[in-house]
C-alpha cells in the first residue's frame, strides 16, 4: 500500500522549511513508493521545490497554510505586540474552519502520519481523525506568545500542541518545553546534505579566510557596515548590508547555503535554528547576532554562551570583522562535537509509526 505523509510547515522564516527538507528527503529515500504532501505558503513551497527538485512527482505542494508568526516593527526590530494580538485574535476565530478543512483533506488522501513544524491546529484535526501525529519543534507559539499576550490567547496553542502523539524537541529547545509533553524526546540538529564538489569549488574561488555572513530572509538591515578592514573574503547573503571590495553579495535566489557554510572558515549569522544547525554540524566557528526579542533567541544565546560553542555579537560589531575573527579563533572547535545530526532518528520514527499504524488497521 502506498503511504502518504502530510507535512505542515510554518511560514515563520525559511529555517523550518530548510530543516524539514532533510526529513522529507529521508522518508522518500527509505520508501520509494511513498508520497509527501507539503502544506505551507507560496514562498516556502517555492523554496522547497528547489531543494527537493530531485523528487518532483512524489511531492505535492499546497500553498494554503500560513500563520501570524512573530511580528516585528521599526529599525530596532521591536515586537509589534498590538498588531500581533489583533491578528492572533482573528486567526483563533477561524481555527474551526482550518480544522474542518484539514479533517476532510486527511481523510480524502488517506494520510498515514501528520508531521507539524510548528502549526498547532492541524494536530487537533489529526487527533479527530485518529491519525498519528508528530510535532517537531525547538519552540512553540505558546511560550513565544506568553511573553507578550494574554493567557487566554496562548492557551489554545498549548492545548493543540498537546494533541501530538509524539514530540521531538530539537537542540536549544527551552527547558519549559519538557513540562508541556509526556511523549517528548530530545534530539540534536538536522541539516541539509552538502555536496563536496561544490564546496571545493567555492573554496578554490575565493581568497581565504572566508567568512559567510547571513541574517536570513526575514530581516532587513537598515544600516550599512564597512568590511574592507578584513583581509579575506566576505560572502554575504541577500539582505546583508556590508560594503568593501572584499565583499561578495550572493544571489537572492541562492538555495544551497549549506555548501557555502561548509566552504567557509568562519560564519556570522543571526540566531536562526536551521542555519546554526548547518554551522555546527559542519564544525564551523560562529558569531551569532544576538537580538533577544523572543524566547527562542534568548534560549539560543544562553546555550551557546553557557557551552562556549559560539560567541554572541551585536550588529554594530560588523564594522570590525577582524576583532570578531580574533574572538572566534579562541573558541575550542572540539566543543562542537556535542552536536550531532539526528535526522535518522526522526525519519525512522515516522516511517516505523506508519508501518505500525497500518498493521493495526489491517
Amino acid at each position: 500500500m502506498k503511504k502518504e505523509y502530510a507535512f505542515y510547515i510554518t511560514n515563520h522564516g525559511f529555517g523550518h522549511a530548510s530543516r524539514n527538507a532533510r526529513i522529507i528527503q529521508g522518508i522518500l529515500e527509505k520508501e520509494p513508493d511513498s508520497v509527501i504532501h507539503i502544506k505551507t505558503d507560496s514562498p516556502r513551497c517555492k523554496f522547497l521545490r528547489k531543494n527537493l527538485k530531485k523528487y518532483e512527482g512524489r511531492i505535492l505542494y499546497y500553498s494554503d497554510v500560513s500563520e501570524v508568526g512573530f511580528l516585528l516593527m521599526g529599525e530596532k526590530l521591536e515586537v509589534d505586540v498590538q498588531r500581533m494580538k489583533s491578528l492572533i485574535e482573528e486567526d483563533l476565530k477561524r481555527w474551526h474552519e482550518y480544522i474542518a478543512h484539514e479533517e476532510k483533506f486527511l481523510a480524502e488522501r488517506q494520510i498515514s502520519v501528520v508531521i507539524s513544524d510548528i502549526i498547532p491546529w492541524v494536530l487537533i484535526a489529526a487527533d479527530k481523525k485518529k491519525i498519528p501525529s508528530v510535532l517537531l519543534c525547538n519552540f512553540t507559539w505558546f511560550e513565544m506568545y506568553s511573553d507578550f499576550l494574554p493567557q487566554d490567547l496562548c492557551q489554545p496553542y498549548l492545548e493543540a500542541y498537546q494533541k501530538a502523539k509524539k514530540v521531538f524537541i530539537y537542540e536549544f529547545g527551552a527547558e519549559v518545553l519538557d513540562g508541556f509533553f509526556k511523549n517528548a524526546e530530545r534530539v540534536s540538529f538536522v541539516s541539509r546534505r552538502t555536496k563536496e564538489g561544490h564546496i571545493n569549488e567555492i573554496r578554490e574561488r575565493y581568497v581565504h579566510p572566508i567568512v559567510f555572513v547571513s541574517v536570513g530572509k526575514s530581516i532587513e538591515m537598515t544600516e550599512k557596515f564597512d568590511a574592507s578592514n578584513f583581509s579575506g573574503t566576505v560572502l554575504a547573503t541577500a539582505g546583508v548590508e556590508l560594503t568593501g571590495k572584499n565583499v561578495v553579495h550572493l544571489s537572492p535566489d541562492l538555495i544551497a547555503t549549506q555548501d557555502y557554510i561548509a566552504a567557509s572558515d568562519y560564519v556570522i549569522t543571526k540566531s536562526g535554528w536551521a542555519t546554526l544547525g548547518e554551522v555546527f554540524l559542519n564544525r564551523k566557528r560562529a558569531a551569532v547576532i544576538a537580538r533577544g526579542e523572543n524566547s527562542e533567541d534568548r534560549a539560543v544565546i544562553h546555550a551557546i554562551t553557557k557551552d562556549q560553542t559560539a560567541i554572541p555579537i551585536t550588529f554594530e560589531e560588523l564594522n570590525n570583522i577582524p576583532i570578531i575573527i580574533q574572538r572566534l579563533d579562541k573558541l575550542e572547535i572540539g566543543r562542537l562535537k556535542k552536536y550531532h545530526d539526528d535526522a535518522e532518528i526522526i525519519i525512522n520514527y515516522i516511517v516505523n509509526k506508519v508501518s505500525e499504524n497500518y498493521e493495526e488497521k489491517n
